[in-house]
């Protein structure tokens, strides 16, 4: 009676290795799948011999599932972008089909990035962290002109060395290469503290006649956020003020497509406002940092201006649990 076996290098067995079909990164940019010709194994904890080179910061992989199968799936050690460009390599190590047959070494072989995420550098318009300096580290050039102290006092500073202490002499910068709101998304993001002052003090930042986003004293003494948006105030809060000496976090975007505002206070979405079109629709106005007295009230730090919607996940990875982060680093 004739013994049928199968395995590689036997008569009758499969002798032939396999190879990758497919390499691609999904949506949600923290996984990368690899398609082969046939069920694969020898897989353990680790890359197993994969790498990836990204065309951003480093990346390494970490086998998650598909042991046995022809279609693994490795964890990112980052989320991978929309736009960014990566390849992947194998050196040839205990990775084999069912039979034996080893996986051949291969690469650089292009990935297929299908992710839809997008990094805090994604149409960033403008970055100013305050250190001193009216810079904007963006790279569009929109640094501020004027005069105003700066302070390394902590309860105004955020990140690096100083905020920015606006008088009634505001800094600003015209705002060059203007878009239009009504074809156009924003958000606007900066860090403001407060030590106390006289009743009806304020500070804000942002275009003038078109929306500010700043500290609100009360006679309480206690900071209140007011989003306007021309005349309309969409937002006035939290209730009870935000603490004294204590910088807090705000955004403010606006998205065209919807019409709609929403207002973030310490990562939190706290507000939102629809059908409220903005008194000027182009962004042609002077972007300023102000408040209406010298008393040393007022700070302002770690300022950004986006031309999209920031999501959640931005405005939380951007608040960083109350340490804040630097969109530029």
């Amino acid at each position: 009676m004739p013994i049928t076996t199968t395995g590689a290098g036997i008569a009758g067995g499969d002798s032939s290795p396999p190879v990758v079909s497919s390499k691609t990164i999904p949506a949600a940019g923290t996984t990368l799948i690899v398609v082969f010709s046939e069920a694969v194994k020898g897989f353990v904890a680790g890359a197993n011999g994969f790498t990836v080179t990204s065309s951003s910061t480093p990346v390494t992989l970490s086998y998650s599932s598909g042991e046995g199968t022809d279609t693994v799936t490795f964890a990112t050690s980052r989320t991978i972008s929309i736009g960014e460009t990566d390849t992947l390599t194998y050196t040839p190590g205990v990775i084999t089909d069912i039979a034996g047959n080893s996986l051949a070494g291969f690469g650089p072989v292009a990935i297929t990035n299908n992710s839809t995420q997008v990094t805090l550098l994604t149409n960033l318009e403008a970055y100013w962290g305050f250190d001193n300096v009216l810079t904007d580290s963006s790279g569009n050039n929109r640094t501020l002109s004027g005069s105003a102290p700066f302070s390394s006092s902590a309860f105004f500073k955020k990140l690096g060395a100083a905020a920015l202490q606006p008088s009634s002499s505001a800094v600003s910068i015209v705002w060059g290469g203007a878009f239009d709101l009504l074809n156009n998304d924003v958000s606007i993001t900066v860090w403001v503290s407060h030590n106390g002052g006289s009743t009806n003090d304020f500070g804000d930042i942002g275009w003038s006649g078109i929306f500010t986003v700043g500290g609100i004293i009360d006679t309480l003494f206690e900071g209140k956020v007011t989003a306007k948006v021309g005349s309309s105030t969409v937002y006035t809060g939290p209730s009870g003020g935000i603490p004294n000496r204590t910088p807090t976090f705000l955004v403010l975007t606006w998205n065209h497509t919807t019409g709609t505002w929403i207002v973030y206070v310490n990562g939190s979405q706290v507000a939102t406002a629809s059908g409220v079109t903005p008194a000027t629709h182009a962004l042609t106005g002077t972007f300023t940092a102000r408040t209406n007295n010298v008393s040393n009230t007022f700070g302002n730090d770690d300022t950004s201006v986006y031309s999209r919607v920031l999501s959640q996940a931005e405005v939380t990875s951007l608040y960083n649990s109350g340490t804040g982060l630097n969109p530029t680093l």
